[in-house]
């Protein structure tokens, strides 16, 4: 887990987005938000994961400022893998939330992938 796992986000499962979208056709040139049907930290999602799998829990914390260090160095090689990794640093470090719709959860999405 990157940084503390406070940080929020609300997920939109395909089927959810792809309803979303059907229903906002005639929204012509309009930017429109959309998030999954519950709001959760990284933290209560991997707890989530373990709690399906029926496993002890075990998250290991990794430190954001460690891995800003390494991505100064990923520049230098390779800017596209850079630009990669600091938007997967900036997603689990910053809230990344929109207005709630849908109606699958994340735990049932879980069961129904294992």
């Amino acid at each position: 887990m990157i940084g503390d796992g406070k940080t929020r986000g609300n997920p939109v499962h395909g089927e959810d987005l792809a309803q979303f979208c059907i229903q906002s056709f005639s929204e012509a040139n309009r930017t429109l938000d959309v998030g999954g049907a519950e709001t959760l930290t990284y933290q209560q999602i991997a707890k989530l994961a373990f709690d399906v799998l029926d496993q002890k829990e075990h998250i290991t914390y990794i430190p954001v400022g460690l891995l800003s260090s390494l991505s100064s160095g990923l520049k230098l090689f390779s800017k596209h893998n850079y630009g990669l990794y600091q938007f997967f640093i900036n997603v689990m470090t910053h809230n990344v939330t929109a207005p709630m719709y849908g109606k699958h959860k994340i735990k049932d999405v879980f069961y129904e992938n294992i």
